[in-house]
């Protein structure tokens, strides 16, 4: 992973929509109490953000994007876990918004395995009682 990668990551805006508000999550901060509590209502101790836009870093079309996107959502409702929209914003605005979902109930073995078949580089975990974090799914990560 090199070094300006895993920077802009970190520095990433990640906002989860929940009840019709906006809350932002960071990478090193706590999980906002509201999302903690929805966490828990999934009967799980962390949520897990992914998207499954712009794999490996690398911008598709909006349309490809739209549709991996449409895909995560049934995956995610056929398998049976709550889910909430969210944006990854970059702090700098030099990347596009990527869509994607916090889903909760699912373990990190399947967060991982989920954002690997995605493409993604990594997942971000959001614990109730710890802080938000990166977890690399890449082997390059």
């Amino acid at each position: 992973m090199s070094v300006p990668l895993r920077e802009a990551f970190e520095k990433t805006h990640y906002r989860v929509e929940l009840h019709g508000r906006w809350h932002v999550l960071g990478i090193g901060r706590p999980c906002p109490a509201p999302i903690g509590a929805w966490t828990r209502a999934s009967a799980s101790e962390c949520a897990w953000l992914v998207t499954p836009c712009n794999p490996q870093a690398h911008p598709l079309a909006t349309e490809r994007n739209q549709a991996r996107l449409a895909w995560l959502d049934r995956w995610s409702s056929m398998a049976g876990y709550r889910s909430c929209r969210s944006v990854n914003r970059d702090a700098d605005g030099q990347w596009p918004d990527e869509p994607g979902l916090l889903i909760g109930g699912m373990d990190q073995g399947m967060a991982c395995a989920l954002g690997r078949r995605l493409g993604q580089l990594a997942v971000v975990a959001v614990p109730r009682h710890a802080l938000v974090a990166l977890v690399w799914v890449d082997a390059a990560g």
